[in-house]
């Protein structure tokens, strides 16, 4: 019986702190600099990656219209 009580404890210990966590970051303000981040697609390796091919669609649109 006090295993149970240890472990919903510790569960429900668990659950509060990622709430508060959760509320503190979205409070925290985004650092000068990090405002409009755009991610440089040359860095990784990834083809199948969604971010990678927004980027190369909005690239050759910049290109066509050149």
């Amino acid at each position: 019986m006090v295993k149970i009580i240890v472990a919903v404890a510790l569960a429900a210990g668990l659950f509060l702190l990622n709430v508060v966590l959760l509320r503190l970051n979205k409070k925290t303000p985004v650092p000068e600099g990090c405002e409009n981040l755009t991610p440089d697609c040359n860095a990784c390796g990834l083809k199948d990656c969604p971010t990678r091919g927004v980027y190369e669609k909005r690239k050759e649109e910049e290109n066509g219209n050149r």
